[in-house]
């Protein structure tokens, strides 16, 4: 394989304290009368409509924040799977990715190739895999419209609104 440069994004740890800024900074906006623009933005609002407002920014926030997560878990597995270095690798692992390595290149499909090639050579780890897996389901959800009740395995929920802090209705 070409060298290859991969993008690795900050770490979980920075993605968390990104998410804990843009909650905390949403809370400053959505509270605040005596400021300007909460006057103007929230003018014939009554305060239960401003509150529903927040948690609605909120969900969809914490929406983003686990797909930048989720982007990022991806990234760890594919630039493991596509190390070029693995040739010379002798663990369990490498022995795995190997052969799928050289049928399918950088085509490998993460949930149904990459992690089964995890699955067999860390058993301990299968439930977590299986986790991953619902998690990645969320994600395949998300994009599509959100028109349909995920299924998302035995560890989440079912109800789109457990990824929120709570529903409007």
């Amino acid at each position: 394989m070409a060298n290859a440069t991969y993008y690795r994004p900050a770490s979980i740890a920075d993605i968390d304290d990104y998410h804990d800024d843009v909650t905390a900074s949403l809370a400053i906006y959505f509270s605040n009368p005596s400021l300007q623009h909460f006057q103007t933005r929230f003018a014939g609002y009554l305060p239960q409509e401003v509150s529903d407002e927040l948690i609605e920014r909120l969900n969809e926030t914490d929406i983003r924040s686990s797909l930048t997560i989720l982007a990022y878990l991806e990234a760890a597995f594919r630039s493991d799977y596509e190390d070029p270095e693995q040739e010379r690798k002798r663990d369990a692992l490498s022995k795995a990715l190997r052969p799928l390595w050289q049928a399918k290149k950088q085509h490998a499909r993460l949930d149904e190739e990459i992690f089964e090639a995890w699955k067999t050579v860390h058993m301990e780890r299968r439930r977590l895999i299986g986790e991953l897996r619902a998690a990645f389901n969320f994600r395949h959800w998300l994009p599509h419209g959100r028109y349909w009740v995920p299924k998302l395995g035995d560890s989440m929920t079912t109800s789109p609104s457990c990824f929120g802090r709570g529903s409007n209705e």
